[in-house]
């Protein structure tokens, strides 16, 4: 599927034939690109997976794949989304895997508008090509390459690239020890694998000796 799909000006031309079929004719919808982006803005949930899970919504199809984790492989998109739920006190809803994302792009406003609500709501939103999903856990790992692009960058990782989910109680990292610099990363850590009933000791085996006490 091309990526215009999801441009301003595709959305906006599908939004106006839906309105042509229903007859319908609503100064508050006024289908162009300033007033469909406040709308997006302020959809309540209800709304807004109506229109990209139902087949009358104006996005439909846009979401390739939902799931509830990711996999211990790439903790730090567990930990991304977990810190984001905390700072803005809002509850885990699902992570949504997209045809496609590209916030720096002006043509695409309108579907970085959607992502951004959905984020707001408590949803966590990736572009599906960098993903594959664990066929052993239904968990969403980083592809090979992407893996490889954020080894070089020291993110803490698995220590070898697998399309399977490791087991938490025998997975090894690499860059771990990046993570002492940083308070509360090191505290989401420590809470991430001790909700996985890891051991102290695991737990210190994996975050490294710098780790003086945990409770």
């Amino acid at each position: 599927m091309s990526i215009e799909k999801w441009s301003n000006k595709s959305i906006l031309q599908r939004i106006n034939n839906i309105f042509k079929k229903q007859n319908y004719s609503n100064s508050k919808h006024n289908k162009d690109e300033k007033n469909t982006l406040l709308i997006i803005r302020t959809f309540s949930e209800k709304e807004l997976l109506f229109h990209l899970n139902s087949k009358d919504g104006y996005f439909k199809d846009y979401i390739k794949n939902v799931g509830d984790y990711y996999s211990y492989n790439n903790p730090h998109l567990e930990l991304n989304y977990i810190r984001m739920l905390e700072l803005n006190k809002i509850q885990r809803r699902k992570i949504y895997l997209v045809e496609y994302m590209n916030i720096r792009d002006s043509n695409y406003t309108i579907i970085s508008a959607i992502c951004e609500r959905l984020s707001q709501l408590g949803y966590s939103v990736k572009r599906k090509d960098e993903f594959i999903i664990c066929k052993k856990t239904g968990k969403f790992i980083i592809k090979k390459k992407i893996w490889e692009h954020l080894k070089k960058l020291q993110f803490p990782l698995i220590n070898e690239w697998k399309d399977t989910e490791e087991d938490i109680k025998t997975i090894k990292y690499i860059n771990i020890d990046r993570v002492k610099h940083y308070p509360e990363m090191l505290q989401a850590y420590q809470n991430y694998f001790k909700d996985e009933s890891c051991t102290i000791e695991r737990i210190k085996e994996i975050l490294g000796v710098y780790v003086e006490s945990i409770d």
